[in-house]
């Protein structure tokens, strides 16, 4: 009887609406951006703030297929081809001799600049492989970080280092592209945990990351955009698409892939991870940028074996040819020289690269080819 009586009490129901409101706007005050999946803002700290949320158009532009769980280019892909060519590649490259590494690397292609605190003025230093430090309107930013072997046996890190983990600044933000090993090494990450940065990440991978410890892990699809605001000055981190696939292992396609544009003091770079040339992919990733693209890091390596390559590498010449679709100004090649990833030699890709940009030479007026050496640091 007392029961039924408190539960149709018009006090007690106005009691709990008022609770409710209490917790609701308390886990609000406390929630961290790890905690979020499509939050309008969340304030991460007294200086930092998070508005998280999708591009505009993005339902008119190319998506990612999801089915049973996993990730998919197109909806006839086949989940295990990828890691049969993977398969075939290895296969191809370790029976395939060349003289990958010669003398003549280190002196050209070694350069180890000091590393600065941070910078108001753009600054990309080069680690190696897809793994660079962009330093801009004061904030610090790595990209796919790995500063070892990626396998000591079967893939060892052919270039030394650019930065090594104890020559970082303090890290405010690490963008990944996708989970293999050469773009998210378990090593590299557990050095850079002590940072304690913001980790911008594919669908599927927060677990990953907040089963080492990190705390602040923001996981994203296609087109969600996540901009930071900290003492007056603005990031904004959009998640593109790629053509490519995931997988650690026996897992593939459980998480997503995909490139990143990043927009800070009135820059805007296009950092694309591995992908295979998607035209339509080019145009879209344009029209996202809004603006035109001032530094594109595009991947021109590894070019062969062509026919199993092509389904997730861009060539040296696909690279230019999506640069030019996109209309960026600037093109700094990336992902090659550091492992040996196919049957190419250490710089058959900037030869590629070099050979094609000077055959269309008359088409690229006004554009420019920013080569970096390792550990080499650049005002841009």
């Amino acid at each position: 009887m007392f029961k039924s009586k408190m539960f149709k009490s018009k006090k007690f129901n106005n009691a709990i609406i008022k609770l409710s409101v209490i917790c609701s706007i308390f886990s609000t005050a406390v929630g961290f951006a790890d905690d979020i999946s499509h939050a309008t803002i969340v304030r991460l700290s007294p200086e930092l703030k998070l508005w998280q949320g999708d591009t505009t158009s993005a339902t008119a532009q190319p998506q990612v297929i999801e089915k049973d769980g996993c990730f998919y280019n197109n909806t006839s892909e086949n989940r295990w081809h990828h890691l049969t060519h993977a398969l075939q590649i290895f296969w191809i490259t370790k029976t395939t001799w060349n003289e990958y590494y010669t003398a003549d690397v280190e002196k050209d292609w070694v350069k180890k600049d000091p590393v600065l605190p941070n910078s108001l003025d753009l600054n990309l230093q080069w680690i190696g492989h897809a793994s660079f430090l962009m330093q801009t309107n004061n904030f610090n930013i790595l990209t796919d970080p790995i500063f070892g072997d990626l396998n000591p046996v079967l893939y060892p890190r052919k270039t030394p280092v650019g930065i090594t983990p104890e020559q970082l600044p303090k890290i405010d933000f690490v963008v990944i592209s996708h989970n293999h090993h050469d773009h998210l090494d378990e090593a590299s990450m557990c050095k850079l945990k002590a940072h304690q940065p913001f980790m911008l990440v594919p669908a599927g991978l927060k677990k990953w990351f907040t089963a080492r410890g990190f705390k602040h892990v923001i996981e994203n699809k296609w087109w969600q955009i996540n901009k930071f605001t900290r003492d007056g000055k603005e990031i904004e981190f959009t998640f593109v698409p790629a053509e490519h696939w995931s997988g650690r292992g026996l897992d593939p396609h459980q998480s997503l892939w995909g490139g990143w544009i990043i927009k800070t003091n009135g820059k805007t770079l296009y950092f694309a991870g591995d992908t295979a040339f998607n035209a339509a992919h080019c145009a879209a990733i344009k029209a996202c940028a809004g603006t035109p693209i001032d530094y594109a890091l595009l991947p021109i390596g590894p070019c062969e074996t062509r026919d199993l390559m092509k389904h997730s590498h861009v060539s040296a010449e696909e690279a230019l040819q999506v640069f030019q679709l996109i209309e960026a100004k600037t093109f700094v090649p990336m992902h090659w020289g550091t492992f040996r990833l196919g049957p190419d030699t250490f710089d058959d890709p900037m030869k590629r690269l070099d050979a094609a940009w000077a055959k269309q030479l008359g088409s690229l007026s006004g554009k420019t080819l920013c080569k970096f050496k390792f550990g080499e640091r650049k005002q841009l």
